[in-house]
């Protein structure tokens, strides 16, 4: 009798094991709305674990606080800090070889609201977009990378909007990547401030501040068809005789055949 319920009980345990495995390998469910919290309290406290719980087109809200990790972005989804001065993205602790703090190579996906530093002595990018199109990047800082926004690759009809770009190596850069967006933008210091090559066409670059950059504020390989309008450049040197708010002359950008026609006289606010 002892031998049967013993046999009896090593079957249930088994069999109770063999459930929760079952259990454990069930896919979990993608969430369409996450919530970080580097102090525990909420959904995850890593975001690319939260990006990769996410659904596609999901919202992924952070909490404030600082996140020692770099981002892969590889689905459509909206990535939102609770306030660019208080959400930030370190890459102080980020292991040799990542090249970028955010990595994206998707389409329909957006990021705002994030302090993005700490850039390895300037040796990572910030957020690099390779193959990516309708990507919006909106009300963020970036500062001390390498690249500090970084458009390459068929990286097409993009929007780079209200940012602080500050002391990178290079600004914004775009290349082999055509229809894109930036304005509204405030690059400060960086080396280069904007620059537009490598078969980089039909890019729009209009009503962004550029100050104290020290190679050049824009740049352009030569004969590329981009438009440069409205922007403040902190080196025109040309007047305003009729008080319209815009230079009389156009402000020339270096190395490329273009020139923005209406540079304004004092900065976009």
């Amino acid at each position: 009798m002892k031998k049967q319920v013993t046999s009896i009980a090593i079957i249930f345990l088994f069999l109770i094991g063999v459930f929760s495995g079952c259990v454990e390998e069930t896919p979990e469910i993608k969430k369409n709305k996450i919530y970080v919290n580097n102090d525990g309290t909420s959904d995850f406290i890593s975001i690319q674990d939260a990006i990769n719980a996410s659904s596609d087109n999901g919202f992924i809200y952070v909490s404030k606080g600082t996140f020692y990790e770099s981002l892969t972005i590889n689905k459509p989804i909206k990535l939102i800090g609770e306030g660019k001065d208080s959400t930030i993205i370190s890459g102080r602790y980020i292991e040799e070889g990542i090249e970028s703090l955010i990595s994206i190579m998707t389409e329909n996906c957006s990021i705002q609201g994030f302090t993005l530093k700490n850039g390895n002595n300037s040796l990572l990018d910030g957020i690099n977009a390779v193959y990516s199109s309708n990507i919006s990047i909106i009300n963020n800082s970036v500062v001390g990378f390498n690249n500090g926004i970084y458009l390459t690759t068929s990286s097409n009809m993009n929007s780079i909007s209200s940012n602080l770009v500050l002391s990178n190596t290079y600004g914004i850069r775009i290349q082999l990547s055509e229809y894109n967006t930036v304005s509204e933008n405030n690059l400060i210091n960086n080396t280069r401030g904007v620059f537009v090559c490598c078969s980089s066409e039909y890019n729009e670059i209009h009503f962004n501040n550029f100050f104290e950059n020290h190679g050049f504020n824009g740049y352009e390989t030569h004969e590329l068809v981009n438009h440069w309008d409205n922007n403040y450049w902190d080196d025109y040197t040309g007047i305003d005789e009729d008080n319209d708010g815009y230079g009389d002359t156009p402000y020339n950008i270096p190395s490329g055949t273009n020139n923005d026609s209406k540079p304004l006289m004092n900065p976009f606010e």
